[in-house]
């Protein structure tokens, strides 16, 4: 029974000590010794390391079949049927480009002016429907 309000304080943040308790065994459902790892089961898994065989024991080894298409057709020695590499029917990047670098000759001097090809006028550039409508009207008063 708590008198004072500072009792009543300590009594309500009381925490029981470490060793007053025996909390239960969490890494096993028995309460018993824990099992090796904080396993739960007592499973045993399969090894990562036999997957590999595992996956592909349904391939047969070599040896163990016939293919038929090898004492039809003969390869030649070396096992090779063509020594040409295919023809490329699209050509992406142009690896020799004609003419090569440095082949296209000396370029003009460059303190002589360029020659335009088109000359330029004086003219205003003015629309032709607008001028015509203002040389209409120029005497109209």
């Amino acid at each position: 029974a708590a008198l004072t309000l500072e009792d009543q304080v300590r009594f309500a943040y009381f925490v029981p000590d470490p060793t007053a308790y025996g909390p239960p065994n969490t890494h096993s459902q028995s309460l018993g010794a824990p099992k090796a790892f904080g396993k739960i089961s007592s499973s045993v898994h399969p090894s990562p390391l036999d997957h590999a065989a595992r996956s592909t024991a349904h391939v047969p080894g070599p040896g163990s079949y016939s293919a038929p298409d090898l004492h039809r057709f003969a390869l030649p020695e070396g096992g090779r049927l063509n020594r040409n590499p295919p023809v490329e029917k699209v050509k992406y990047f142009d690896e020799y480009p004609q003419p090569g670098p440095g082949q296209n000759g000396i370029p003009e001097d460059p303190t002589r002016p360029r020659l335009v090809h088109g000359a330029f006028g004086r003219d205003k550039r003015v629309s032709k429907y607008i001028m015509d409508e203002v040389n209409r009207s120029k005497n109209i008063p």
